[in-house]
């Protein structure tokens, strides 16, 4: 079987690329595989303290949660606090309770 010149030594380099991409170090800023990851946890989750909302951050998400949308509302609470998906989602689910939603 002939194989010319040419598409060895492509093949060849497009193996070395891909070696290097697979052995090249993870957790870089620039990483696309595996982007690094905070060690340090919020300071209201560390503490174990119960997440508190300003009053305009609490009356957007109440309107959030009166259209129906949970996941923005979960999304902002995030924001507000700098706390994990659980913490803010266990606030949500709180707020929830409490808020009639419109149609």
């Amino acid at each position: 079987m002939f194989v010319p010149l040419p598409l060895l030594i492509l093949a060849g380099l497009v193996f070395l690329v891909l070696l290097g991409m697979a052995l090249r170090p993870r957790g870089r800023s620039d990483d696309l595989i595996a982007p690094p990851r905070s060690r340090v946890q919020p300071v209201a989750v560390r503490a174990g303290q119960k997440l508190e909302l300003s009053s305009e951050t609490r009356v957007e998400v109440e309107r959030l949660l009166a259209g129906g949308q949970v996941i923005d509302a979960v999304k902002l609470v995030r924001e507000a606090t700098s706390s994990g998906l659980k913490d803010a989602k266990d606030v949500v689910d709180e707020m929830r309770r409490f808020v009639p939603r419109s149609r």
